[in-house]
């Protein structure tokens, strides 16, 4: 049974939050959001800034030295979150006790595909070359942040790279033909109401073939992938992205862990301050990292 917490804020999102809208205006609306943003006590907050990616150490007080999660935050490839997305992170980052590198990648449509990719690989090797060890690295990510981690270690997996330890997805989105069944079955109760002609992932894509695996990873092939968790939520036209891809990924024979919340909407766990659910969502995710 859905929380009485859950239940309010469904309602809320649905009476308040309007993404159907031009591009701009959407990032003007996430600048405003992200000023609110706080970042937990005890966390230390430092730039990162290579000639190949830029991003942000996020680090809790005293984090293990030899672990690190690599943060690849959603938007559709156009939305700069990494400031709506630091307080969250930040809490991740405390929470788990290790610290995470948040991962500031290219945007579209100032830089469309594959600048993403290129940036979110950067960031793995420049961990590699700082002395991280793959067993000790795990990617977590939300919406189309999980596709663009599947698409970056295909890449370093294809070059010869070592996997990292584990892969932790938030209500993935990883087709981008939109032709799961979720888009149409759970438009309804879907609280963000999202129009597909305002689904800003084609400025991204531009004129690619939106089903090469580069764009959608659910056709790519899942061999030699580390396990991955991956929670999808009732109320979320995104839904069928997440079984397919654990279905996709098992047939390759990666360990997969699937979740499906009840009466949940897309990244559900960005409400963990307010919603019982996702506090728990957060401690399964916890779980599952100590346990790898």
């Amino acid at each position: 049974m859905a929380s009485f917490q859950s239940v309010i804020l469904k309602f809320l999102i649905r009476k308040t939050i309007n993404w159907n809208k031009p591009l701009m205006e959407v990032r003007k609306d996430l600048a405003r959001i992200s000023k609110k943003a706080k970042i937990p006590k005890d966390i230390d907050v430092f730039p990162v800034i290579t000639d190949d990616f830029r991003g942000e150490w996020i680090v809790p007080s005293g984090a293990l030295e030899e672990n690190v999660i690599i943060y690849l935050h959603g938007g559709g490839y156009c939305l700069g979150i990494v400031n709506t997305n630091r307080g969250f992170v930040a809490r991740v980052a405390k929470e788990s006790g290790i610290k995470v590198l948040l991962v500031d990648y290219r945007l579209a449509p100032e830089n469309p595909y594959p600048a993403a990719i290129e940036d979110a690989a950067a960031a793995y090797r420049w961990l590699l070359g700082e002395g991280f060890q793959p067993k000790n690295i795990v990617f977590m990510a939300d919406s189309s942040g999980c596709g663009l981690s599947l698409a970056s270690l295909f890449m370093l997996r294809n070059n010869g790279v070592p996997m990292p330890a584990s892969l932790i997805f938030m209500s993935p989105t990883v087709d981008f033909t939109y032709t799961g069944e979720s888009m149409k079955t759970k438009a309804k109760v879907d609280p963000y109401q999202m129009d597909p002609r305002f689904f800003i992932a084609n400025y991204y894509m531009e004129n690619n073939d939106p089903a090469s695996s580069w764009i959608s990873p659910l056709y790519g092939d899942f061999y030699g992938l580390p396990p991955m968790l991956i929670h999808g939520s009732e109320c979320d036209i995104f839904l069928s992205d997440a079984v397919r891809l654990a279905e996709k990924a098992k047939n390759a024979g990666v360990d997969v862990t699937l979740k499906v919340w009840d009466k949940m909407w897309h990244i559900f766990h960005m409400s963990a301050d307010l919603l019982p659910e996702g506090r728990a969502a957060l401690r399964e995710i916890y779980g599952y990292i100590k346990k790898g």
